[in-house]
């Protein structure tokens, strides 16, 4: 009955931009240095340094961490005419949170970065550009490509073709609980009624607060929303704000796009984090005048970390790994204007366990989560240590296995119970990349899956044995790990520094002592946000 409410005030919803081909999309208009205009709220971006116009093309630049930050900024610069780009990675492989292993079958398996939606306009770009297509499939389409949710409040296996929800129909379940908390209707209407038009509310109240507070959601890009004018907008958790504007309706939506991603519990995510991600954009390519679906959820047949190699070996980028850096000094405090400028950046690491070295730049950028080089550098200002501190880290731990075929597979696999705080660190979802590329392909045996598990602790406890009892739990059997990888995640400010404006008066920063820092600590975790971050505001430093 809800699905029929949506479907019956379809009016309701604004409707979404003609949809185009998933391919590079055109450039939002942007004032000067990467600011949006057309804003109808208060909302701003501070003004940011010089550009960096007179740095020669021969000017030495080092940019630490070789993950999707570092390697698209190094590829820019290059394309830019730098001739002199260096890349220190602490690992001995590169992307990063990408990392797409193949399996004895061929097919590869994402346990990092992963999904894409139609918003992904800048990623598709680069795909095109470095691998000729953007390799995007439909994640959840057809009988044979499904999405299941346990429909019980613990870990359980799947019993049957017809056990479990999809995707609707567990939004909409989930929906109607929470609406029930807080219903007034006194049983005059269906619960399924009273859901669904709460639903479509909700999506109008969200989207009209959301423009209030960042302006014209049509010219929203990511990378950073601009700096709403009152902190109070975005004061306390995501879900005690849509709870005060009357928006819990979308909690269990947005449990899916912001938990499930690895993003945080929205119990204890900040509010920017939620509204910087769960943009109406996004909203739009889920929720339609037709209803709710996923079937715009992708993946690509390339592999996320072999757009960054492409990238890297195009470019011919000078990457060196399992480098340790040690020590970082800035001397002056002007911006770099030369090769000859008001002095070097030195670096000092060491390269596989090596004798430690130490070399000049003129530029730095840290594109590595930034608590984990903070130490090396000996020289913070007062201003870098009150804008680069107060964070917060978690934890998603990514697992390559095998295990016995089951009589019915599904693309991927939820249990709800693995999204909420009290039950930090449990399996939540396993993925079969099989069923994504090739639906129709006989079973294998084993199959190979990719199991995923989330903590707001950093480092985080083994989370291996967890996982292993909870795979037994729901069904699997023969279980072999392949790999298991615990990713450091969602680095973000605590509530405190975002009301201090710490994500905006980071862009003051930016170029100061020849320093620049990007990726996710400075953003937000996802390849979208960081490219877009380094499209908006910092490479036009060095235009």
């Amino acid at each position: 009955s809800c699905t029929r409410v949506l479907r019956s005030t379809r009016v309701l919803l604004r409707p979404c931009a003609p949809r185009e081909p998933l391919s590079s999309t055109s450039p939002v208009p942007r004032g000067p240095r990467g600011s949006m205009g057309c804003c109808s709220s208060s909302a701003s971006y501070p003004a940011v340094g010089p550009t960096q116009s007179a740095l020669p093309k021969d000017a030495k630049i080092c940019i630490v961490g070789a993950g999707p930050a570092g390697v698209h900024m190094a590829a820019q610069l290059t394309k830019r005419g730098f001739t002199n780009v260096v890349i220190l990675e602490k690992t001995d492989r590169l992307g990063g949170k990408s990392y797409t292993p193949r399996d004895r079958n061929g097919f590869l398996h994402e346990m990092g970065t992963c999904y894409t939606t139609e918003i992904y306009g800048p990623i598709f770009a680069l795909f095109e550009e470095y691998l000729g297509s953007t390799g995007q499939v439909n994640v959840v389409s057809g009988d044979n490509m499904r999405m299941v949710f346990r429909t019980h409040d613990d870990l359980r296996p799947l019993r049957g073709q017809e056990d479990g929800q999809e995707f609707l129909e567990w939004v909409m379940a989930e929906t109607e609980r929470v609406v029930a908390e807080s219903c007034c209707c006194c049983g005059t209407l269906p619960c399924g009624w009273c859901s669904g038009l709460a639903f479509v509310q909700a999506v109008k109240r969200y989207s009209k607060e959301f423009e209030r507070i960042f302006g014209n959601v049509d010219s929203f890009e990511y990378g950073l929303p601009p700096r709403p004018s009152n902190a109070k907008d975005i004061d306390g958790t995501f879900e005690e704000w849509l709870r005060r504007h009357g928006c819990e309706a979308l909690i269990p939506l947005f449990v899916f796009t912001t938990t499930v991603q690895g993003y945080g519990y929205i119990e204890t995510c900040p509010a920017l984090y939620g509204l910087w991600w769960n943009t109406p954009r996004l909203l739009r390519t889920i929720v339609t005048p037709q209803g709710i679906s996923a079937s715009q959820v992708y993946m690509t047949t390339h592999g996320f970390e072999n757009l960054w190699r492409a990238m890297a070996e195009r470019h011919a980028l000078d990457v060196r790994y399992s480098c340790e850096v040690t020590r970082i000094s800035r001397s002056g405090g002007a911006q770099a204007t030369g090769a000859s400028g008001p002095g070097p950046v030195s670096i000092t690491y060491t390269q596989s366990g090596g004798e430690a070295r130490t070399e000049n730049y003129d530029v730095l950028l840290v594109a590595c989560p930034f608590p984990q080089i903070l130490p090396a550098f000996i020289d913070l200002s007062e201003d870098e240590r009150s804008v680069l501190s107060g964070f917060t880290h978690a934890t998603i731990a990514t697992t390559l296995y095998e295990a016995a075929q089951v009589e019915h597979e599904n693309v991927i696999e939820l249990w709800p119970k693995g999204l909420r705080p009290e039950t930090d660190g449990l399996l939540y979802a396993h993925r079969n990349a099989r069923l994504v590329f090739e639906p129709d392909s006989e079973k294998v045996n084993p199959e190979t899956r990719v199991a995923y598990q989330y903590t707001e602790a950093h480092p985080a406890p083994d989370l291996l044995p967890t996982l292993l009892e909870n795979l037994t739990t729901v069904g699997e059997s023969e279980v072999k790990v392949l790999e298991h990888r615990p990713w450091f995640y969602a680095s973000r400010w605590n509530q405190e520094q975002i009301n201090a404006g710490a994500p905006w008066r980071l862009l003051e920063l930016q170029g100061q002592r020849n320093t620049f820092f990007i990726g996710g600590t400075a953003c937000f975790e996802s390849t979208l946000d960081v490219v877009q971050y380094n499209d908006n505001f910092i490479l036009p430093h060095f235009s």
